[in-house]
């Protein structure tokens, strides 16, 4: 996941391309909910508000990957 922090973007790698992404807040809200078309895709997150986020990386038949980023 990068940049970190983030502006307008926030570029993501996964093995596996189909994989889903969940954004959520510090409440536990949750902002950003898609699909990677591609093991390399870009996340548009100018809509949200600065702040620590967290993202969840999730593929069938692999544990989920949870990262930290700070939108600016």
């Amino acid at each position: 996941v990068y940049p970190n922090p983030a502006s307008d973007v926030l570029h993501v790698n996964s093995s596996v391309a189909g994989a889903t992404i969940i954004v959520t807040d510090v409440t536990g809200r949750v902002c950003i909910q898609q699909t990677l078309t591609d093991s390399n895709s870009s996340i548009h997150t100018g809509h949200l508000l600065p702040g620590m986020y967290t993202i969840k990386v999730m593929a069938e038949g692999m544990p989920a990957d949870v990262l930290s980023f700070a939108k600016e």
